[in-house]
């Protein structure tokens, strides 16, 4: 299960796609996007980006707009020279625009066709 985490704010930059060659000779694409969030202290947020349909989601979101990522934390320890260090990153599973989300919102129930139970004035009480 996902942890539900979620930030709103403004897309303000989509960096480009990058192809990382791993060390067990695997390739992965990813694509970092900036989120600023509103409020007294608006913060710049990197995220990632690892699956094609969360990248190509994106692709189609223009700056400037508000946006809703659904991200999970995601954290590496590694080692070089001798020195241990960690990184952490925030990997975006799913991003929706303000108008793509109140879509989703209104839409996304199962509509059926059950007539209304009638009430009864016969109770025992």
């Amino acid at each position: 299960m996902r942890d539900a985490l979620t930030i709103t704010g403004k897309l303000i930059e989509k960096l480009e796609i990058q192809t990382i060659k791993t060390k067990k000779g695997t390739d992965f694409t990813k694509q970092e996007f900036i989120v600023e969030t509103s409020g007294d202290y608006p913060q710049p947020i990197k995220f990632t980006a690892v699956k094609e349909n969360v990248m190509s989601k994106l692709n189609s979101v223009a700056l400037g707009s508000e946006v809703e990522v659904s991200f999970n934390v995601r954290g590496f320890r590694g080692e070089k020279n001798g020195k241990v260090f960690y990184i952490n990153d925030l990997q975006a599973w799913r991003v929706f625009t303000k108008e793509q989300n109140t879509a989703k919102m209104e839409y996304d129930f199962e509509v059926t066709t059950d007539p209304v139970i009638q009430q009864s004035d016969d109770l025992p009480f």
